[in-house]
């Protein structure tokens, strides 16, 4: 039987597919560009001389950890933001289908 849940969970299922997918082409694009890290690093080395509450040992201590984490961190926000879409993508659909479902369900019983 047709119903929410039904048009809720493929709509959901789908996105989880297209959200591996981004997650590969993100980690490709990544290892790909290690210019990007790079950027970062300098934006980020930046702001914290812009801060003036670190010494300089400590602005390289914090780029360089950042630097190793900025694939996995990039991935994650990736994976969450894809996630949070599919959801919206997912309801706002299920919401529509049931919701022509039943329509139509009433113009079959007139």
């Amino acid at each position: 039987k047709l119903s929410f849940g039904r048009f809720f969970t493929e709509g959901f299922r789908s996105f989880i597919v297209i959200t591996f997918l981004m997650v590969l082409f993100t980690w490709v694009f990544l290892y790909s560009h290690p210019e990007i890290r790079e950027q970062m690093a300098l934006q980020f080395r930046d702001d914290l001389i812009r801060s003036g509450n670190r010494t300089p040992l400590q602005i390289e201590s914090e780029v360089a950890e950042a630097k190793k984490k900025f694939i996995t961190f990039f991935t994650s926000v990736a994976i969450f933001g894809y996630l949070m879409i599919g959801a919206l993508g997912s309801l706002i659909g299920a919401l529509f289908f049931t919701a022509k479902m039943s329509s139509r369900m009433e113009d079959r019983s007139a």
